[in-house]
C-alpha cells in the first residue's frame, strides 16, 4: 500500500544492478510512493544491464555516470536539475565492489591496487557525489543523501574483507561531510546497514554452513572453512540443511531445508558484445565488451586481467596498458576491457583462457578467442605529395602551393616553423604572399591519427627594386695619358654602375638605353 509519502520529489538513485539490488527495490518502492526519478550506472552497466526495464517500470530517465569520475557526476547533476527545472530532493548512494573478494584474496594477501579501487568505489565516490553536489548547490534545502554501509564496518564478518574497511571510510565521510552540508543547507547525510539480505552483494558474506547430514549441528569454527551455499549444492541432489552463524559466533536454533533437484553440466559461455571504435592506432584508448552467460546457474568470476592475451593479427602482444573491469549480476558477467598502447598493425581480437569463468555447479569455460571488429592502423601516411607555382628560387608575384589530396587524409600546413597549424582550404591551395623568405611545412594525417613525416617548402618573395647608386663613367685615355675630352667611334668608356639586391642582380645589356645629347644611339658593343 502506498501513503505517496515522496509525492513531487526528485531522486537520483545509483546502482540499480538486477532485480537483487537493493536500489532497485528503493527504485520500486519511491515510485509507488510518487517520486520522480532518475537511474543511474556506470554506462557498460547501462548498456548492458536491466536498468532500462527498471526505468520503464518506474517511468525514470535513466543518466549513465561513474560514481568514481567527478566529471560524470558534475553532468549527472546538471542533466538532472535540466530535466527536472530545478533541485534534487533526495540521492541513494548504493555503490560498492571489492577486486579482491572477486578474485578470492584474503585480507591478509590484499592486492593494494585492487585495495585502492575498492576504496575508490565503495567509499570515496561518495565523498565526490557529495562535494559536487554542494559545489552546484544541487540539492534542496533539507534534502537528503543516503549511503548504504553494513555492520562490517565495526564488526569482523569472515569474507567481507576489505569491503569493511571501505564501509568504515564511507561512515566517517558520512559523519564529517554531514556536519557540513547540515550546516550549509540543513542536508541530511546518512548511511543505513540492511538485516540480512540475498541482494548481489550480501550473497558473497560467509555465515552459513551446509551439509547433508540431518543430525550434524556445526559448531562456529567450521563456518569458516565449510564452503558456501552456492559452492555446495552444485555436488550432488539431495536434502540440505543450511545453518547461520551471525557475526559473533551464535548459530541458528535449527537449520533451514533445501532440496536440490537439478544437477547441471553445462559450461558457461564467454562471448563478444561491442567495441568502442573500429578502426585506432598506437595513441588510442579502445573499450572491448564481452560477456560471460549460463542459463541454470550463479557464475563465479575466475579471470585475472594478466591472463588475457591481447593479439593483434597472428601475433600476440603485449600492449601498454590494459584494465579489466567487471559487472557480475549471477547468471551474467559483463566484462569491459580498456586496452591502450598497441603498437602492431592488424585485426585485434582478444583469447579468454579456461577457466576464467565457472558456475555453481562447478563448470568452467572453454577457451575463447573473440574476434572483434577493430583495425589497428599504425602505418603513417606517406608525405604529402606538393607543386609550387611560380617554382623559382625568388620570385616577385604570390607563390601557390597545391597539395595533391589522398582519399581519407586531412592536411594541415604551417608558416611559423610549426609554431600554429591552419587546416588546409578546401581547394587544397596554399597562397604565399608576404615579403621575404617563408618555410612551409605541410603534413598528412589518416583517418585514425597517424601522422606522416612533413613536406617542406621553401619560398622567396623579393618586390624590392635594385637601388642603383651614381654612375662613375671613365673615358679613355690620349697620347698624352690623360683622360680624352672627346671619344670617337671604337673607343671604350667604362660606366660603372653600383647596384644593392640582396637576393643578387641579373643585367640584361640588351635592354641598355644610350643617349648621347638627347639622342639615343646604338654602341657598336656592350
Amino acid at each position: 500500500m502506498a501513503y505517496n509519502l515522496l509525492k513531487g520529489k526528485r531522486g537520483i538513485i545509483f546502482g540499480a544492478l538486477n532485480e537483487e539490488s537493493i536500489a532497485w527495490k528503493v527504485a520500486e518502492r519511491a515510485y509507488d510512493e510518487g517520486a520522480k526519478l532518475i537511474l543511474t550506472n556506470t554506462p557498460v552497466a547501462c548498456r548492458m544491464g536491466t536498468i532500462n526495464e527498471l526505468a520503464n517500470k518506474t517511468n525514470a530517465k535513466v543518466v549513465p555516470a561513474d560514481a568514481t569520475f567527478v566529471d560524470d557526476l558534475e553532468n549527472l547533476l546538471k542533466v538532472a536539475q535540466e530535466y527536472w527545472g530545478g533541485k534534487i530532493d533526495f540521492i541513494l548512494h548504493s555503490v560498492g565492489m571489492s577486486v579482491n573478494v572477486r578474485k578470492n584474496k584474503p585480507y591478509d594477501e590484499l592486492d593494494y591496487n585492487y585495495l585502492g579501487k575498492t576504496l575508490d568505489i565503495s567509499a570515496i565516490s561518495f565523498h565526490k557525489l557529495l562535494q559536487t553536489a554542494k559545489k552546484l548547490d544541487a540539492v534542496n534545502n533539507n534534502g537528503s543523501i543516503l549511503a548504504l554501509t553494513y555492520i562490517a564496518a565495526q564488526r569482523t564478518f569472515t569474507g567481507y574483507n576489505d569491503m569493511a574497511d571501505a564501509k568504515a571510510l564511507l561512515e566517517s565521510i558520512t559523519r564529517s561531510f554531514g556536519h557540513i552540508y547540515g550546516r550549509y543547507n540543513g542536508t541530511r547525510v546518512n548511511t543505513i546497514s540492511q538485516s540480512p539480505t540475498y541482494t548481489t552483494a550480501g550473497s558473497g558474506i560467509k555465515g552459513y554452513y551446509i551439509t547433508n547430514d540431518p543430525d550434524k549441528v556445526p559448531t562456529e569454527n567450521e563456518f569458516v572453512s565449510n564452503p558456501t551455499t552456492t559452492q555446495r549444492y552444485s555436488k550432488e541432489m539431495g536434502t540440505y540443511y543450511i545453518w547461520i552463524c551471525d557475526a559473533v559466533g551464535n548459530v541458528s536454533e535449527e537449520a533451514y531445508v533445501v532440496e536440490v533437484i537439478n544437477i547441471e553440466k553445462v559450461k558457461p559461455v564467454i562471448t563478444y558484445v561491442d567495441v568502442s571504435d573500429t578502426l585506432i592506432n598506437k595513441e588510442d584508448e579502445i573499450e572491448i565488451i564481452f560477456k560471460a552467460t549460463d542459463n541454470n546457474s550463479g557464475l563465479q568470476d575466475l579471470l585475472n586481467v594478466e591472463d588475457i592475451k591481447v593479439i593483434v593479427g597472428n601475433t600476440s602482444i603485449t600492449p601498454g596498458n590494459v584494465e579489466l573491469n567487471v559487472i557480475n549480476s549471477g547468471n551474467e558477467i559483463i566484462y569491459t576491457l580498456t586496452i591502450s598502447g598497441i603498437t602492431e598493425s592488424g585485426t585485434l581480437s582478444i583469447e579468454i583462457p579456461s577457466g576464467s569463468v565457472k558456475d555453481i555447479a562447478g563448470n568452467i569455460n572453454d577457451v575463447a578467442t573473440l574476434v572483434t571488429e577493430t583495425v589497428v592502423d599504425n602505418e603513417k601516411p606517406n608525405a604529402p605529395t606538393v607543386t609550387v607555382e611560380p617554382d623559382d628560387e625568388v620570385v616577385n608575384v604570390n607563390v601557390t602551393i597545391t597539395i595533391t589530396p589522398v582519399l581519407g587524409e586531412k592536411y594541415e600546413y604551417s608558416t611559423d616553423g610549426g609554431e600554429t597549424w591552419q587546416e588546409l582550404p578546401a581547394d587544397n591551395k596554399i597562397i604565399i604572399s608576404d615579403d621575404g623568405k617563408t618555410e612551409v611545412l605541410v603534413g598528412a594525417e589518416d583517418e585514425v591519427g597517424n601522422k606522416s613525416d612533413l613536406t617542406k617548402v621553401n619560398v622567396n618573395i623579393d618586390r624590392d627594386r635594385p637601388e642603383l647608386g651614381k654612375a662613375v663613367i671613365t673615358l679613355p685615355k690620349g697620347e698624352d695619358g690623360f683622360a680624352k675630352e672627346q671619344v670617337k667611334a671604337g673607343d671604350e668608356v667604362v660606366v660603372k654602375i653600383p647596384v644593392h639586391e640582396e637576393n643578387g642582380v641579373t643585367l640584361d645589356a640588351d635592354k641598355i638605353t644610350i643617349t648621347i645629347g638627347g639622342k639615343e644611339i646604338q654602341p657598336g658593343d656592350i
